[in-house]
Formats: C-alpha cells, structure tokens, sequence
C-alpha cells in the first residue's frame, strides 16, 4: 500500500475513534441534564454533580428531609445506584450558602474494628457483679 493510502486509513481510525468518545460524551451530558431536571421536577433543590474515581457521574439533590444520590453510566445512561435517605435535620451554612444534611436517621452509631459500638464518649456502664459470686 503506499504511504498515501496508510496515511488515510490512520486518519479514518482516529476520526472514527474520536466521533466514538465524542459521542459517549454528548450523551452523557443528554442523560444528567435529563436526570437533573427529573429532580428538579420531583422538588429536589440543591442538585450537585461530580465525578467517581470510576468515571461514572454522581448526582447529589436535597428536598426538605430527604437526601437523594444517584450514580449513572456515562458509557449508556444506566443508573448504577439510586439511593435516598431520610435526614434529621437540614442544617443551613448561611456562609457557605448551602445545605449540611445531618446523619441520616437509619445510620447505626459508629462501630470499632471489632464491631462493637464506639462508645467513647457514652458515659460509662454501671459494674455488675459476677455470676456466682455471693455475699
């Protein structure tokens, strides 16, 4: 083949890898602004996005008590992980201008690495006498 005709048949492989990734992205972008204005249709406020360390798109929305997180494949527009939780409270930062979502309600105490309850700060349990033991 001459040089010419390797030069074209690179070209047309990098074209046609380009318009792959280029249209992987565009439709990316299609499914969370379909996502995003779903939530915002659902009176969800305070939406974020951002990206996981795996590339996939994470989309964060606050509506009163509740909190909700939403993980796509920017690949297909699948929805990996849809997850919502229930708040306490919404704390304010009037200087950051944004909602704090307090500990979720179904969130359990904080454990140590042998699974038992971190109760360092818990006041300390009454003694209770051996089994056996008389007086």
């Amino acid at each position: 083949m001459p040089a010419r005709e390797e030069e074209m048949v690179k070209m047309r492989w990098v074209l046609a890898v380009f318009w792959l990734f280029a249209g992987t992205i565009a439709a990316s972008a299609d499914t969370t602004e379909e996502m995003i204005a779903r939530l915002q249709a659902q009176g969800y406020s305070e939406i974020t996005t951002s990206r996981t360390w795996l590339g996939r798109v994470r989309i964060v929305a606050q509506r009163q008590r509740a909190m909700r997180e939403i993980i796509l494949d920017p690949r297909n527009g699948a929805i990996l992980r849809d997850y919502i939780a229930e708040t306490t409270e919404i704390r304010r930062d009037p200087s950051a201008g944004r909602a704090e979502d307090a500990r979720p309600e179904h969130v359990p105490p904080p454990r140590n690495h042998d699974g038992a309850e971190d109760r360092d700060n818990a006041a300390p349990a009454p003694e209770r006498p051996e089994r056996g033991a008389s007086d």
